[in-house]
C-alpha cells in the first residue's frame, strides 16, 4: 500500500505536468500563493487562507504551503477581499514558514 505522501507528490507532480501544458497558471490549479512585491511600500498576496498575526511590524498570512511572515515598519492591511490581501508600509522582509 502506498503512503498519503508518495501519492501526494506524484499527484502534484502530475497537476503540474498539466497545467503546464494546458497553459494554466500552478497557483491557480494547486491554490499555491501568488506574492506580488511593489518596491519595498506594498505586497499583494493572492490565494491566501487568513491572517494569522496581525501587528505594525510583522503580518503572518496562512498559505496551503505555509505560513508568509512580512515584516517591516508601519505595517497595514491595505485592502483584503477573499483570497486576496494587499500589505503596505515599509516592508522589509518576507519569509515562508513551510507547514
Amino acid at each position: 500500500m502506498r503512503s498519503n505522501a508518495t501519492q501526494s507528490t506524484r499527484l502534484n507532480r502530475w497537476i503540474e505536468q498539466f497545467t503546464g501544458v494546458f497553459d494554466i497558471p500552478p497557483e491557480v490549479a494547486l491554490g499555491v500563493p501568488k506574492t506580488t512585491w511593489v518596491g519595498r511600500r506594498q505586497l499583494q498576496i493572492e490565494n491566501h487562507q487568513g491572517i494569522v498575526e496581525y501587528t505594525s511590524r510583522k503580518i503572518r498570512v496562512r498559505t496551503a504551503m505555509g505560513q508568509l511572515v512580512v515584516t517591516g515598519s508601519r505595517l497595514k492591511i491595505g485592502s483584503i477581499f477573499g483570497g486576496e490581501i494587499v500589505i503596505d508600509g515599509q516592508i522589509t522582509g518576507v519569509e515562508l514558514l513551510e507547514s
